[in-house]
């Protein structure tokens, strides 16, 4: 009987503690803040101020590891406020991963979040991105379909998924969205490493004198 080599498997999750930047973006009164506050502390937020800006930290476990959150609950989107456009730029750059929500009881936030969506798409390039349809649970006032929520996850630029939730009923929907883009990091970044080592290796290999002239006859300028 022939010995079976074993093969390890290369597995897209990290082999220790790892933090995780998440910023939540919308438009102001979408429930940004009851859905953070309910994912950080468990508890629903009826009545708050507008935020101008809060993070939190929160510790989680993803398949088995510890993962460390920093969750940034943002300013509500004006898109015709230059100044906080571009400090949202700048907050987008300096995370992970995003939480896009509107609320399906207005149809202006489902518009900035198009616009929130684009702003991504084009500062945090194939970073995870969540879309989440909040007030879920206010079915009277809906004036966003749910097929609507979809459609514009499906056509974005981002790497995006689509969610339904409501923060006043409880914790699980936030923490399956939260779950979600850890994962679609930990995939990312694995995705990154093999692509890095495949260079690599690539350029690390040995290359015959014929080989490289070619090489550089095809990339300098040719000169009469």
């Amino acid at each position: 009987m022939k010995d079976v080599k074993k093969v390890k498997r290369r597995s897209s999750f990290p082999s220790k503690e790892s933090t995780v930047r998440v910023a939540v973006l919308g438009e102001a009164s979408v429930g940004k803040s009851a859905l953070t506050v309910q994912f950080v502390c468990g508890r629903f937020l009826s009545e708050y101020d507008p935020t101008l800006e809060d993070t939190y930290t929160k510790e989680i476990n993803v398949a088995e590891k510890r993962v460390k959150l920093h969750v940034l609950d943002t300013a509500g989107f004006d898109e015709e406020d230059a100044a906080r456009s571009l400090h949202r730029e700048a907050q987008v750059r300096a995370n992970d991963a995003f939480v896009v929500v509107y609320s399906e009881t207005d149809r202006c936030s489902f518009d900035s979040a198009r616009a929130l969506l684009e702003l991504v798409a084009r500062s945090r390039p194939n970073a995870p991105v969540a879309l989440v349809a909040n007030k879920s649970d206010l079915a009277q006032f809906r004036v966003v379909a749910e097929t609507e929520g979809r459609a514009l996850a499906a056509e974005t630029a981002c790497t995006c998924h689509f969610f339904r939730t409501s923060a006043a009923q409880g914790h699980d929907q936030i923490d399956s969205v939260m779950d979600h883009l850890v994962r679609a990091k930990w995939a990312r970044d694995a995705e990154k490493a093999l692509a890095h080592k495949k260079r690599a290796r690539i350029m690390g290999r040995s290359v015959s004198i014929p080989e490289l002239r070619k090489t550089i006859l095809r990339w300098v300028p040719k000169f009469a």
